[in-house]
């Protein structure tokens, strides 16, 4: 129950203190004397979002405090203690503090959060019971509820005493989804190793089919790094091939321009051509390379 408000320094209002009693308890006023900034004032107490706009002009900041009955609120108590904020007296005090910068929320006198306070007044779809909101607003234009199947059916459960049977059920449907889930994903995870299994048999069949015999492996493993390197290769064994013949200043080339002026010495000096005669050999070691290397690409 809303025992006390006050709002100082909030749109035009400078300074207002209001107590209120068990029953009805009615505010009237002129067209603009701020019936409406108090109800304003009021869903801020409910954890409505607000600017620095709302600060009254040449004031640095607004306030806007209310004092709650509790003492019959151990929903509420719990949910306090819960947090670790004190409620010894059975009240509670929620006050907003409106600055330029941000809006601070105070329960009890102990910084708290917007959403927090959102939880423990503003308004929720009640009838009767221990948990009915301490603060609820309701404009002769609200009629939304009355066309919401949803609230309906809440109506109906309450009036029919059936509203923890119907949160059991809410909880028993959350639980057995979440198990049809844990089952969908078990028989998935089933067909994977199925088809995990399935592949590994193929595997374990094409290997045995092959038929191999003890290092084979290793040598198939050295095969496969070979095709891999393939371009390498064959960018090598080319560079040799012109290295050692196809260029004009190539090693064979050259030998062969040496065996030819060689020969031509040998009718004036034909000891000097003897000691050519282990070039020929090299000649021919590099000649059969040469061949060993060019039928190995192909």
């Amino acid at each position: 129950m809303l025992l006390e408000l006050k709002v100082a320094n909030f749109a035009i209002i400078e300074n207002v203190h209001l107590s209120f009693k068990s029953g009805l308890n009615i505010v009237s006023g002129e067209t603009g004397s701020g019936k409406s900034v108090l109800l304003k004032s009021l869903s801020l107490l409910m954890g409505s979002k607000t600017s620095a706009d709302i600060i009254r002009s040449g004031s640095e900041q607004a306030t806007v405090e209310g004092s709650f009955d509790i003492s019959e609120r151990e929903d509420i108590k719990q949910k306090l203690t819960s947090f670790g904020i004190e409620n010894d007296e059975d009240l509670l005090i929620v006050r907003r503090v409106i600055v330029a910068d941000k809006s601070r929320v105070y329960l009890n006198g102990q910084l708290s959060s917007l959403n927090l306070l959102k939880d423990l007044i503003s308004p929720l779809v009640e009838v009767t019971g221990s948990s009915a909101p301490l603060v609820e607003l309701t404009g002769q234009h609200e009629n939304k509820n009355l066309m919401s199947p949803a609230y309906h059916l809440d109506m109906l459960d309450r009036y029919a005493g059936l509203w923890e049977a119907r949160h059991q059920f809410q909880a028993q449907l959350e639980t057995l989804r979440k198990l049809e889930k844990e089952l969908i994903v078990i028989d998935e995870n089933g067909k994977n190793k199925e088809q995990r299994l399935d592949y590994l048999t193929f595997q374990k069949n094409e290997i045995a089919s092959l038929d191999l015999g003890p290092g084979e492996d290793e040598i198939l493993e050295q095969e496969i790094k070979r095709l891999k390197s393939g371009n390498k290769i064959i960018q090598f064994t080319n560079q040799v091939e012109s290295m050692l013949d196809s260029d004009e200043d190539s090693a064979l080339a050259r030998i062969k321009t040496v065996l030819k002026k060689g020969h031509e010495i040998t009718a004036v000096d034909p000891q000097l051509g003897e000691k050519l005669l282990g070039l020929e050999a090299i000649k021919s070691s590099l000649e059969d390379v040469l061949f060993e290397v060019r039928t190995y690409t192909d």
